[in-house]
């Protein structure tokens, strides 16, 4: 878990585009279970790219001109 939030953390610094990073992490507990939240200002994937977020050793080029959702 360590891993996942630094790279989430990292990947939202990096990919910020010209804006100052903004990123919100949560956490809440449901039931038994922990849900966790990430969300950053940077630039975004393009959803004709996002199925392919979890493939292995697959890099995405950037797209310019994508709504960013704040």
């Amino acid at each position: 878990m360590l891993q996942v939030f630094q790279n989430l953390i990292t990947n939202a610094i990096k990919f910020r585009g010209k804006k100052s990073p903004k990123i919100d992490i949560s956490a809440q507990r449901v039931e038994k279970e922990w849900i966790f939240a990430v969300k950053a200002n940077g630039i975004r994937i393009s959803p004709k790219h996002q199925e392919q977020i979890f493939e292995v050793s697959k890099r995405l080029h950037l797209e310019k001109n994508i709504p960013v959702q704040v």
